[in-house]
């Protein structure tokens, strides 16, 4: 049904979470599932303290899976050769369940 990753996000000293679905996979909850997990592990197992997503502004289904995330807006950054969205979670955010 697709993929998501926790990865280095080219060009920048970051860790992100990204998810990539196929059309019939969309708006079923995988990616929030998904991503909730990889976030889990990122901060649990690997010792990370803030990881990051970034999304196209157009992509509004994108954006609504940061915030079901958790993940708070904090302006654009340039990366994959485009101006996107950027997002932000912090382990003890993540912790806290804010």
């Amino acid at each position: 049904v697709g993929a998501v990753i926790l990865k280095p996000l080219p060009g920048h000293e970051e860790i992100e979470v990204g998810w990539h679905l196929s059309y019939p996979a969309w708006g079923k909850g995988y990616a929030s599932e998904a991503g909730r997990a990889c976030l889990e592990y990122g901060f649990e197992t690997l010792g990370l303290t803030r990881i990051v997503a970034v999304v196209n502004p157009l992509n509004a289904r994108s954006i609504a899976v940061t915030q079901r995330l958790g993940m708070r807006p904090e302006g654009r950054v340039t990366a994959y050769e485009q101006e996107l969205d950027f997002f932000v979670l912090e382990r003890e955010a993540f912790r806290n369940g804010i």
